[in-house]
């Protein structure tokens, strides 16, 4: 644990940061598995500042002010306000311990921790494998320890392993999903070139502009889906969602707050519908998990 408190505040010191990321993907089910390798670039400046570059051109970039996304398959791009220092671009979370094509900061990595446990390893690096407290998101995944591999004299994270299971009780299904990323041509508080962390949309791309923070993500507008928004309070175990969707020409905003109650066994909804006529507030509380059987 004493290691990982040590990684956690070197990647919180950090004045930059640049890497090419691995990412190795497979999945699959009693029936299909899929095996997917690409790479992925990554640059952070202190304190906001970050840029992940992945595959298909994707970029997110964060100046400090705004969150600029492009999706060139899409020709679409979506700028928010950004969450300053807190921005979850590229950071690991621990209450959500799912590996990403853009995880690559981690500086929140010895919280919610349940157990860590050395590994033996022959390749010089420190091995720990790390389980995460995430009662919070089991009831639709399931992820496993992480296994990180630690440089023991820059104490930067070198690989990550991890593994989620994914259920779908309707279809009575699951599918598990492991992914592993490799973190080469680390370079450690070196110049970046301002124009790293800029950003500007290339002519005749669809935009949207939404004043929130929070990470974003859009859908076709042939389909009538505008842009999706959200953000989460780890220390309050709440989260915010904010779409903007188009229907037969009718633009439509959904706000919705969710918080589960202090045991996980309810969540609280309270959604927030805004038409051309006016705004409309609706809340609910719903059972999450089953009533305990007496014995």
């Amino acid at each position: 644990m004493s290691l990982l408190l040590v990684v956690g505040e070197t990647y919180a010191n950090l004045k930059s940061l640049s890497t090419e990321l691995l990412v190795l993907t497979e999945s699959g089910d009693s029936e299909t598995f899929d095996r997917n390798q690409r790479k992925t670039r990554a640059y952070f400046e202190a304190p906001d500042k970050i840029r992940i570059e992945q595959r298909r051109s994707h970029v997110t970039v964060c100046d400090g002010v705004h969150l600029h996304q492009y999706h060139p398959h899409a020709n679409r791009y979506l700028k928010l306000t950004a969450q300053g220092p807190r921005s979850s671009a590229g950071i690991f979370q621990p209450h959500s311990p799912i590996l990403n094509d853009s995880t690559f900061l981690f500086r929140d990595i010895a919280k919610w921790v349940i157990r860590a446990e050395n590994l033996p390893d022959e390749s010089g690096a420190a091995v720990i494998s790390v389980l995460y407290d995430t009662d919070s998101i089991r009831a639709v995944l399931i992820p496993s320890g992480l296994v990180f591999w630690i440089d023991p004299e820059t104490h930067l994270i070198l690989r990550a392993e991890g593994e989620v299971t994914s259920h779908f009780p309707h279809q009575d299904e699951s599918r598990a999903t492991k992914t592993s990323l490799r973190f080469n041509h680390l370079a450690v508080n070196q110049p970046i070139p301002p124009e790293t962390f800029t950003f500007t949309p290339p002519e005749g791309v669809e935009v949207d502009i939404i004043d929130r923070p929070g990470i974003g993500t859009f859908g076709s507008r042939a389909r009538g889906m505008v842009g999706t928004w959200h953000s989460q309070d780890t220390e309050s175990g709440g989260m915010q969602m904010f779409s903007k969707t188009t229907i037969f020409g009718i633009d439509l905003e959904f706000e919705r707050r969710l918080k589960f109650s202090e045991d996980q066994r309810e969540l609280h909804i309270v959604e927030r519908i805004t038409t051309p006529a006016g705004q409309s507030e609706h809340e609910c509380t719903v059972p999450v998990s089953p009533p305990e059987t007496p014995e």
